[in-house]
């Protein structure tokens, strides 16, 4: 637990960039969409991202439930009865976040060559329905004549170096087409194998419970005996012939129907990573667990009531036997996929829409937005989107571009009303950045916009 409870810590101490921005991806203008696909020619001739400063960003989501539906209006009490009717059979917390290192692009001709390094965490928290049900309301009715399916809690989340190198290139007179090949470098990660619990209450007799389950748990760069620090990760990173290595690509193409029509697709983050360093699998036996009780009468006062708890506890963990293997193991990134439309309606004014989709494990996130674009040739740029996304179809967003001489800072969201009412939202992202951008022209169809 105390290993869990770190690593999750850790999540929420670094500073973050979203790894994919449906309200950024349009902005025609800014290199970071390289990330989403690999065949985006930006307008600069050359560009240049400083540590830090060139993307810092979060986003946050739950599938199943709104964050308002955990705190009440009043109290900080949970707001059991609005939780219940909202949850999913299987419900996510999921926190991805990228701090980019360094980046730098420039064209030559038609060609752009493009190198990137970034700091990445990947994380999926789920959690079953039943286990959250049991939480909230207890074992007693609802479950008294089923068993409560406990099986899908996991964590999964890794922590990661990547080095890409990417080329974009024409086709022909209408398609562009883009690779990124990813050196990886992993730092840290934990992978739920399996994860199967059913939790029987007897509603016959006296509510005795019965618990049945399996699981298999692998990390690396923690340590056995739970433990971990930033200079075992650094050391990690810095020692190529003890770290944790894998490799990854990007693919996409951009095809110009005509003058007003632009069709754009992508897919991301194919690829792995070899767990080596410190790595470990935790697997327990099929354990079959039972506990009928205590006799409620012989209870004197609390600390009877504390002891019963902690006999229940350290029953459940006397009956699992886990066996610990130190060995290596592969895991494979979170792929994602992109495809977009847009279409000019006249000078500077463009409707489009974005369809994508990250695989987490045990779960499929889409995100489908709608947006409207004002662009101002490499100066300005502003949009407005809504966002099909987390379960949600309302997620307003925004997006915005401006660049003084050679310093271009852009923002975007793909739910402001999440960051304003974060008691409604089931997910949102916010990402902010600067870039050092030289030289190039605006594409053609907006070569009358004001300079």
């Amino acid at each position: 637990m105390k290993k869990l409870v770190l690593l999750l810590s850790i999540f929420f101490a670094v500073g973050v960039n979203a790894q994919h921005n449906p309200s950024l991806y349009p902005m025609s203008n800014t290199f970071q969409n390289l990330y989403a696909n690999p065949s985006y020619l930006p307008y600069s001739g050359f560009h240049l991202g400083l540590p830090a400063l060139s993307g810092a960003s979060v986003r946050l989501g739950f599938t199943g439930f709104p964050v308002g539906s955990i705190i009440g209006n009043s109290g900080g009490e949970v707001d059991v009865a609005s939780l219940v009717k909202k949850l999913d059979k299987q419900n996510s917390i999921l926190f991805d976040n990228s701090v980019e290192l360094i980046s730098a692009g420039a064209k030559f001709n038609s060609l752009y060559i493009s190198l990137s390094s970034r700091l990445r965490i990947s994380t999926n928290f789920n959690m079953p329905k039943d286990l959250m049900l049991v939480g909230l309301e207890g074992n007693g009715e609802q479950f008294a004549d089923r068993p409560a399916n406990l099986s899908g809690l996991a964590l999964n989340s890794t922590i990661y170096t990547e080095t890409a190198l990417g080329v974009s290139f024409p086709v022909g007179d209408n398609l562009r087409i883009g690779v990124r090949g990813k050196f990886l470098q992993g730092i840290a990660n934990v992978a739920t194998e399996k994860s199967e619990f059913k939790l029987t209450t007897d509603g016959e007799s006296n509510y005795a419970i019965n618990i049945q389950g399996q699981y298999q748990l692998r990390t690396s760069g923690i340590g056995e005996g739970i433990q971990w620090s930033p200079e075992d990760a650094l050391n990690a990173f810095l020692n190529l012939e003890e770290s944790n290595t894998g490799f990854g690509l990007d693919i996409g193409a951009t095809y110009t129907f005509s003058e007003r029509v632009t069709f754009s697709a992508a897919i991301a983050d194919l690829g792995y990573i070899k767990w080596k360093n410190e790595a470990y699998s935790y697997q327990s036996n099929a354990f079959d667990f039972n506990y009928s009780g205590e006799d409620v009468f012989a209870l004197s006062g609390e600390e009877d009531s504390e002891a019963i708890a902690t006999k229940l506890v350290d029953s459940l963990i006397s009956a699992i036997t886990v066996d610990t293997l130190r060995e290596e193991y592969t895991s494979t990134l979170n792929a994602r996929f992109m495809a977009s439309g847009e279409l000019k309606l006249k000078d500077k004014h463009y409707v489009g829409g974005v369809i994508a989709g990250e695989f987490v494990p045990g779960n499929f996130q889409p995100y489908v937005t709608a947006y409207y674009r004002l662009q101002f040739g490499k100066k300005f740029g502003f949009l407005l989107s809504n966002s099909f996304a987390y379960g949600s179809a309302l997620n307003p967003g925004f997006g915005l571009t401006g660049k003084l001489g050679p310093v271009q800072l852009y923002m975007a969201s793909d739910n402001f009303l999440g960051l304003v009412l974060p008691q409604s939202a089931r997910g949102a992202q916010f990402t902010a950045g600067l870039n050092l951008v030289f030289g190039g022209s605006s594409p053609a169809r907006d070569v009358i916009a004001p300079e």
